[in-house]
């Protein structure tokens, strides 16, 4: 045929990303996870058992279907004792169930959400430091105190926490001060919210040095009006808004154990958590040869940068990318196991495996 120069079949192009989608139920509603790139982070790293995340919150529910298998023996700081479970009363949420779900609820395993951390390991430290409480006006609300939230803070250390998170926010307090640099001391990575109140106030334990400060975002990658911001602000991840909120695990005594949406930078903190568990069990841990802990580092320069160039008051250093993150050329470090003399000295050591031997 004139001004044809050859014929052949139409070949087929396809982008080269690769994903891993969970098959859960609800993930679809869980727009949270493509913001953070987590379906490509899931083809590089789905979590260890040998990192072991603490939730100081309300405590959870351990016999949520979608939580099975995944928690170590908890505490409750605020009662003293070894069930940690929340009791949300009607008409209430509970917060850390939905904390925990984000970082651990079960994932690809045909049921509910997907956590941020993929594989079934018991990694979960449920440490609760709050507890319902009637009002003056017969209403309930969920409280606590500095020493409680400080005894919940040397309890994970001691109990083997490498991570901890702390979606809850407050004063200044010589006593939780004192527990954060415990905790620092131990080489133990510490998130939290930087609080709900559209401040720049600092609200603690987010505002202390040693911890890591997380605000959030809302669907539209704006920041949520209700997001604390200022000097102390790290990072942000998704928080939600009224119109678009995260998509969790939850429990209230009338529902029982069941899926519940929320919003808050108690919602953005466990994303950091949970990337930070991920990166942690590929080896990033410890800090750098200038002293800065090399995840939060990692954090940083793999953030999306939003808002004014640079790190900025409402941003912190932008938005955490979970793919971008475990794809930083850093040193990567063994875990140990060690075995130590009441006086400190090593008296074994050696190097857990990928499959947490």
């Amino acid at each position: 045929i004139e001004g044809v120069k050859s014929i052949e079949p139409e070949k087929i192009f396809t982008l080269q990303s690769e994903e891993s989608v969970p098959n859960d139920p609800l993930y679809p509603y869980q727009w949270n996870y493509p913001m953070i790139q987590m379906p490509q982070a899931w083809t590089i790293a789905k979590g260890s058992s040998t990192v072991v995340i603490a939730v100081i919150d309300s405590g959870t529910r351990l016999d949520h279907p979608d939580l099975q298998n995944r928690f170590l023996p908890g505490y409750d700081a605020f009662n003293d004792d070894t069930d940690p479970s929340d009791n949300a009363p009607e008409g209430k949420s509970s917060h850390g169930t939905h904390v925990t779900g984000t970082i651990a609820s079960l994932t690809n395993n045909n049921e509910g959400v997907s956590g941020m951390i993929w594989d079934d390991y018991s990694v979960i430290l449920s440490v609760k430091v709050f507890e319902w409480v009637k009002t003056d006006d017969n209403d309930w609300k969920s409280t606590t105190t500095e020493s409680i939230v400080a005894k919940g803070i040397y309890y994970a250390v001691d109990h083997g926490a490498k991570i901890i998170n702390m979606s809850l926010a407050g004063p200044d307090s010589p006593v939780v001060a004192a527990a954060v640099q415990y905790a620092s001391e131990n080489e133990v990575l510490m998130i939290a919210a930087s609080g709900n109140h559209y401040s720049s106030s600092p609200y603690y334990p987010a505002s202390y040095e040693e911890v890591i400060s997380v605000g959030a975002v809302d669907g539209s990658l704006g920041r949520a009006n209700y997001s604390n911001y200022g000097p102390y602000l790290d990072l942000v991840a998704p928080g939600g808004s009224a119109p678009s909120q995260i998509l969790s695990t939850g429990y209230s005594s009338n529902e029982g154990n069941t899926y519940s949406a929320m919003y808050g930078t108690s919602m953005a903190a466990p994303h950091v958590t949970g990337l930070a568990a991920l990166l942690m069990a590929e080896g990033y841990a410890g800090r750098d040869s200038s002293g800065e802990e090399i995840i939060r580092k990692i954090l940083r320069e793999t953030a999306l940068d939003l808002g004014d160039p640079g790190w900025d008051q409402y941003y912190g250093y932008g938005l955490i990318k979970a793919f971008d993150a475990l794809n930083f050329n850093e040193e990567r470090r063994p875990l140990l196991v060690q075995i130590l003399s009441t006086s400190g000295q090593v008296l074994k050591e050696a190097e857990v495996e990928a499959d947490g031997s």
